[in-house]
């Protein structure tokens, strides 16, 4: 297992924290950054290579996707269309 393989198996996007409780020490996982096979999109989040964008872009704001954004990222049937996307963010 790897750094890249707890990222990927956590849905492409993890905290760091999950994958130092996983095993892997700070070391490990800047030397993973550093190969490229996972990014930092923000402190403290790890992205695997093809992990959903819009996932890397709501980790890389400061955001989680909300609403109508999750339920059709997760294919559930929505009445609304269009292309803007749903988040919620910290009051601060």
């Amino acid at each position: 297992m790897s750094v890249q393989v707890v990222v990927r198996d956590n849905g492409g996007l993890a905290r760091v924290g999950l994958v130092r409780r996983r095993g892997w020490s700070e070391r490990a996982i800047r030397r993973a950054v550093e190969a490229g096979e996972v990014s930092r999109p923000r402190k403290g989040w790890l992205a695997a290579p093809g992990a959903d964008p819009l996932l890397v872009c709501a980790a890389r704001d400061g955001v989680v996707l909300s609403r109508v954004t999750e339920a059709r990222r997760l294919g559930l049937w929505v009445l609304e269309r269009g292309d803007r996307s749903h988040v919620a963010a910290d009051p601060q």
